[in-house]
């Protein structure tokens, strides 16, 4: 629920800023306004563990299972097209390649007023690569004193599935291992601000001796992660099916800096830090 209601709102922002720009004029095509950017990234997502079961016997024992999924990494690379509809508004589509990589363990442990025992139930992991898609809206909404306020919105999604994955049974005590069908489905809508300032390194006449300028800027990105997991165990003519869903929501920081290289072609370079870690690097060209 929560997931739609914020992919709503990413949807009424894009109408709320796009409609009244494309009514206040005739829209005529203008090539300088298209906005192409090839854009890789590498980041390591922090998700809480999922509590399954508790259980307490009379006071004496207490028991849980616990689903842990852990280590998730999430490199992309896209393409990103849009065009500029005004200074505030600029819609664009993502598309290309996803590697997703996480781990799952189902933990279970007992304890009692003495002490207590715990051990990895069941434990998988999940290494593939499959298409990704995603829409965005981005754009500056005020400027004061040369400092920019602007803003990211963006729905990435992309599934996947691996057939010939082993699912590990007590993987602390023994090394059997069972087949397992792991099917994905991965949702993340990003909602950035940005404060970014440009600072021109053109001399008097206009030319650049190396760059025509650098944007460094700073934000915060709040972000909504959606992981669905069908794990499908096979055991002889036996199917056993399970599935898990995890919503978290994650805060970090972003930094980094815009580099116009010449009329044509810009560089940004960003860091991610907080519940995300990593980094990106997008090269775009203007028309």
């Amino acid at each position: 629920m929560r997931r739609s209601f914020v992919v709503g709102l990413v949807v009424a922002l894009v109408l709320m800023l796009t409609v009244p720009a494309i009514a206040l004029e005739e829209f005529k095509f203008d090539k300088s306004k298209v906005v192409a950017e090839v854009e890789y990234s590498m980041e390591e997502k922090d998700l809480d563990n999922l509590n399954v079961l508790s259980v307490n016997l009379g006071g004496f024992l207490n028991g849980d299972l616990v689903v842990v999924t852990d280590d998730l990494n999430l490199n992309t690379t896209l393409v990103k097209l849009g065009y500029e509809v005004a200074e505030q508004a600029t819609p664009y589509i993502l598309l290309g390649y996803a590697q997703l990589d996480f781990s799952q363990d189902l933990n279970g442990s007992i304890s009692w007023p003495s002490g207590g025992v715990g051990t990895t139930l069941l434990g998988t992991e999940y290494d593939q690569g499959s298409f990704m898609t995603g829409v965005g809206m981005s754009g500056n909404l005020m400027e004061i004193e040369g400092i920019k306020f602007g803003y990211d919105l963006r729905w990435l999604r992309t599934t996947g599935e691996e057939t010939d994955k082993g699912l590990a049974v007590l993987p602390d005590l023994t090394s059997i291992n069972i087949g397992n069908k792991l099917e994905v489905e991965y949702n993340e809508v990003d909602i950035a601000g940005i404060l970014s300032k440009e600072i021109d390194l053109r001399d008097e006449e206009g030319n650049a001796k190396i760059v025509q300028s650098v944007t460094p800027f700073v934000g915060y990105r709040y972000s909504m992660i959606s992981l669905n997991i069908d794990s499908k165990v096979n055991i002889g003519p036996i199917g056993i099916a399970n599935e898990t869903n995890y919503e978290g929501a994650n805060h970090s920081a972003l930094f980094g800096a815009g580099i116009q290289v010449n009329d044509d072609i810009n560089v940004k370079i960003a860091g991610v830090a907080g519940n995300d870690l990593g980094g990106s690097v997008a090269v775009g060209y203007s028309f």
